[in-house]
């Protein structure tokens, strides 16, 4: 009796003084940091690389040095001149792009006080200089995507991914170029970490997401087709270790459907003018436009190869390395 006495009044006397812990009390600086240190180490990442990305996209303007920008940005100017949302040009193709782009420019006509017809009195360097941007604002999300991507091994990871897109050289130079290079790299990162999402929970939202980002990376570029590759693996595996196996032909059939039904709603002329798009293919296939290289694809693979040799370096390849043999020790 006499010690929950002592006890009681020892507590109280705590309590008058403050010096009883509060579970609800409010967190210290130092607690902040600790956790949230992660997001602000990430923070810190995209801002360092936004000035590297954003600073270089003006350069060489006025001068129009890079031969590619302008199948993007010319077609976007032709749409909104047009006043239409459909693209007439098939190459690559682009589209989502040159959509992108061309509401931005409708954006610009209203902020310059100019009519759509006289566009151009914008000043051509201004329609370039924002699609350059547009290719920034990919290059900073596949930071934020890679750094999710990591994060489901370890929050370390994640910032190392980060940090590899961040600043990895050739990554930033592409950064500063209208092209669709960088955002094809972002769709793959999206793709990623969305088939990911369903290997976890083999859900339809989580196969109406992967069929959505196939689709647009689609409509970017042709190669983007190969993810409903990626698609199948992902169906077939997960229903093959839960065997669910008539989820299979359900998911399987679904993911086709859905697929050619994002891309008609990004862009119908795809599905619509289906034949420009296989003229489109033959035209690429001939090895005499101006663009052959005559390297086939095995010598086509093997410039690729050596191009991110000689842009890695010594460092990013001790890493790469490193990596792989880290993914195969992992039991």
């Amino acid at each position: 009796m006499f010690r929950e006495k002592t006890a009681r009044k020892s507590t109280s006397h705590a309590k008058e003084h403050g010096t009883v812990s509060n579970p609800k009390a409010p967190l210290l600086a130092a607690d902040i940091l600790d956790k949230y240190k992660h997001v602000l180490i990430l923070m810190l990442i995209i801002i360092c690389s936004s000035i590297f990305v954003f600073g270089g996209a003006d350069w060489g303007l006025p001068t129009l040095l890079h031969a590619d920008e302008g199948t993007i940005v010319n077609p976007a100017i032709k749409m909104l001149q047009n006043r239409s949302f459909e693209p007439d040009v098939f190459y690559r193709p682009d589209h989502l792009l040159i959509q992108i782009n061309m509401l931005i420019y409708r954006v610009l006509v209203f902020l310059y006080g100019v009519t759509i017809e006289n566009i151009n009195d914008i000043g051509i360097e201004v329609l370039y200089l924002t699609a350059r941007v547009v290719t920034g604002v990919f290059a900073v999300g596949s930071i934020i995507l890679g750094y999710l991507i990591g994060k489901k091994y370890s929050n370390f990871v994640g910032l190392v991914s980060a940090f590899l897109f961040g600043f990895f050289p050739l990554y930033i130079t592409h950064s500063h170029y209208a092209t669709p290079d960088v955002p094809t790299v972002f769709f793959m990162l999206l793709f990623i970490y969305v088939a990911l999402g369903y290997m976890q929970k083999p859900s339809f939202k989580n196969l109406i997401l992967m069929a959505f980002v196939t689709a647009a990376f689609i409509t970017i570029k042709y190669p983007g087709a190969i993810l409903c590759g990626m698609i199948a693996i992902s169906v077939i595996v997960s229903s093959i270790v839960e065997k669910r196996y008539v989820r299979i032909f359900k998911h399987g059939i679904s993911a086709i459907i859905l697929v050619l039904a994002f891309i008609f709603l990004i862009s119908p002329v795809l599905i619509l003018k289906f034949d420009n798009v296989r003229q489109a293919f033959i035209n690429e296939a001939r090895s005499t436009h101006l663009g052959a290289d005559g390297l086939g694809v095995s010598g086509n693979m093997l410039f690729y190869i050596n191009s991110y040799l000689t842009a890695s370096g010594i460092i990013l390849l001790i890493f790469f390395f490193f990596g792989c043999y880290a993914l195969l020790s992992r039991k």
